[in-house]
């Protein structure tokens, strides 16, 4: 089956629940989920990844970047029913801080009742480095571009024209 990637974009405050079910129709798909917390205020995020069948593969990549008054909480979670085989899931969540006040809470979890399968999550919370603008910046480039180029460098899945793309700018001043 030929894999599929799906994008979901998230920028508005508030709560927000995502489901995701992975059934013989959509096994292989992989779900990149991208968090704009970009202005002040509260993001709750809860992502609920199911698994109803056997032999599904699926795997979700959340790329989040916080703005420098958000407070940001997202919570994972995959869940397998009981008898299932073959099944291979993942969870794989990252944020990046732009801000000193800002605030993530990254908390991946599962829930596995069957035997035969192989499921992963993993959380990263960072910032930009001061080492890295630095070294880009000894290459010539101006702070505003080094840290333009890291944050591009983070997502990976933006195109220059995106709108997204031109709110993050916002916050790299």
């Amino acid at each position: 089956m030929k894999k599929q990637v799906k994008k979901i974009i998230i920028d508005k405050k508030g709560e927000k629940v995502f489901k995701f079910k992975f059934d013989q129709d959509n096994s292989g798909t992989e779900m990149v989920v991208i968090i704009l917390a970009l202005l002040p205020g509260n993001y709750r995020i809860m992502l609920k990844i199911d698994h109803d069948e056997s032999e599904t593969k699926g795997k979700i990549l959340v790329r989040a970047v916080v703005g420098k008054k958000a407070n940001l909480l997202v919570d994972g979670l995959i869940r397998i029913k009981k008898k299932l085989k073959g099944v291979d899931s993942s969870l794989e969540m990252r944020s990046l801080v732009l801000g000193e006040k800002a605030k993530v809470e990254m908390r991946p979890s599962l829930e596995v009742l069957a035997n035969e399968v192989r499921v992963a999550h993993q959380a990263t919370i960072t910032r930009l480095s001061e080492e890295q603008i630095f070294y880009l910046m000894s290459r010539g480039l101006e702070k505003k571009e080094a840290k333009r180029l890291l944050v591009r460098g983070f997502l990976g899945f933006f195109e220059e024209s995106d709108e997204e793309w031109r709110k993050i700018e916002t916050c790299l001043k």
